[in-house]
């Protein structure tokens, strides 16, 4: 169906019929500014600021095989400290006991995490799995358990400070030592921030009093692998907002569904020496509809574009 044109009629049976009131037949074409960067985007310019030296990469590489050692202990050691520090314990439901079932299931999530991050693993993948991980921190995981931004922190910090005690007993006063924890150090440093990023996506999908259903319909259900989102706003929000939250917690959707478009502004600095911004624009891909209650929000002047509880966002991609 082309977007330019005012739908009227039910296109198919996953389709919504959409309300027949007259639309001011204006388009207003929607876009999105100010987007979170892209997992990856962001990994490839953390490592770049950090900057591994290639002495610091050496003594990394050196220090795998020790590491990769004690790394069973360490996964073992680590949620032994878990279950026996108060808060944590609490956090995981483990107050009266450990769950052995949920213990061996956050064990091997765990040790995947670690067996990456001794195999010297750079890549896309990994970012977008530890954005992932930052979602499942934030209770968005299969058992939906939030744990505090502050222990993600501090398992990071454990993790340096094991590899350390590694170091020291199994390469007593190598000198390469340093420069090994100094490079594991920036490495975990940038692991940490690719999951906080995925942390605070999600929690912004929590932050707001107001509920409202987003459908999602044809491709898009396979590659989220749902059919709808619960999203809360707070009440004033647009669209432009909820559109927003959505392409931050699902940054895999916007190759598929928008354009981007780099804008420079030239704005002044505080002695009024002018200087040249850069802002992404995103534009929806031909074909992809948002509809409100049924309006295609293309038709839909901005202050109709501002969301009330219990309303309903479809997501349509071109094609069936």
């Amino acid at each position: 169906m082309n977007p330019t044109k005012k739908t009227t009629a039910i296109a198919s049976s996953l389709e919504p019929a959409e309300s027949s009131l007259p639309l001011d037949s204006t388009i207003y074409p929607w876009s999105l500014s100010g987007l979170n960067p892209l997992p990856e985007d962001e990994w490839d310019q953390m490592l770049k600021f950090v900057n591994i030296s290639d002495q610091e990469f050496e003594a990394m590489r050196s220090s795998v095989e020790v590491l990769l050692k004690h790394s069973q202990q360490f996964v073992i050691d680590n949620y032994q400290y878990l279950a026996e520090f108060p808060e944590t314990a609490a956090i995981l439901g483990w107050e009266s006991g450990v769950d052995e079932s949920h213990l061996a299931d956050r064990r091997r999530f765990f040790a995947i995490w670690v067996a990456r991050l001794l195999g010297l693993d750079f890549s896309h993948d990994l970012a977008k799995y530890l954005f992932m991980a930052g979602q499942y921190h934030a209770g968005h995981g299969p058992r939906q358990i939030h744990v505090p931004s502050v222990y993600v922190n501090g398992a990071t910090s454990q993790t340096l400070a094991y590899f350390a005690k590694v170091l020291n007993q199994e390469k007593p006063a190598d000198p390469g030592n340093v420069f090994a924890l100094s490079g594991w150090g920036k490495v975990l440093g940038v692991h940490l921030q690719m999951m906080l990023s995925g942390y605070q996506s999600a929690i912004a999908m929590q932050e707001g009093s107001m509920v409202i259903r987003v459908r999602l319909f044809s491709k898009i259900r396979a590659l989220l692998k749902r059919s709808e989102v619960s999203m809360r706003l707070s009440p004033g929000s647009s669209i432009t907002d909820l559109l927003t939250r959505f392409f931050n917690y699902f940054p895999q959707l916007r190759t598929v569904a928008l354009t981007v478009d780099w804008i420079s502004h030239t704005i002044d600095d505080s002695v009024g020496n002018p200087w040249t911004h850069v802002l992404a624009q995103y534009a929806p891909k031909p074909g992809w509809r948002i509809l409100i209650n049924g309006f295609d929000i293309n038709y839909l002047p901005p202050q109709q574009r501002l969301l009330k509880p219990d309303d309903i966002v479809d997501i349509f991609p071109p094609g069936r």
